[in-house]
């Protein structure tokens, strides 16, 4: 199996443009979850990609005191070296895994997300072991942009967990939709 997630679930719309890898026929979404009325429908109520996100929704508050401990205290790892130059502002990543390689210093700075993060490993839902396997807090400073952009490839999904959202306009855009972070999470 090549995907790690949602099965392969077949729709003539995929995501514009992978840069690297192209499956066809892979049901795509801007974003996937969706509310039915009584409760969030994940990525087509896939149970892996359920299990994923409510893992990670469970351990929130632990993802939020670590981050807010120790990352404003280490170096980013993050480098504009890359295509990611026509990004604006200042953008910091702390990373546990890159390209499917565990970071070595993470656990140390980062133990109890460590732990939460190994729990996804075992399941086998990080890509590890392959170029397209990313984990990492992420923060972008007031007043940045993250450019558009495509993914290298098609068969991934990108969950993003939002740790602190400003009272300010924080938005997210992905495809024709912009959104703003759902602040009950936080």
């Amino acid at each position: 199996d090549i995907v790690a997630g949602p099965r392969l679930l077949r729709t003539a719309t995929h995501r514009p443009r992978p840069s690297l890898l192209y499956m066809p026929g892979l049901r795509s979404l801007p974003l996937w979850p969706s509310w039915d009325g009584t409760q969030n429908r994940i990525a087509y109520s896939d149970p892996q990609v359920t299990a994923a996100v409510h893992h990670l929704e469970a351990n929130i508050d632990t993802l939020r005191n670590e981050y807010q401990q120790v990352a404003t205290t280490m170096p980013s790892d993050y480098t504009d070296e890359t295509e990611h130059a026509l990004h604006q502002g200042k953008w910091d990543w702390h990373s546990y895994m890159v390209k499917g390689a565990l970071v070595g210093h993470f656990a140390q700075h980062y133990p109890e997300t460590t732990l939460i993060l190994q729990h996804l490993r075992e399941q086998g839902l990080l890509f590890e072991g392959t170029p397209f396997g990313y984990a990492f807090f992420s923060t972008l400073h007031g007043h940045s942009k993250i450019a558009a952009h495509s993914a290298p490839i098609n068969f991934r999904l990108r969950i993003h967990v939002p740790l602190q959202v400003p009272e300010s306009d924080a938005l997210l855009r992905v495809g024709p939709i912009t959104t703003s972070w759902d602040r009950t999470v936080v």
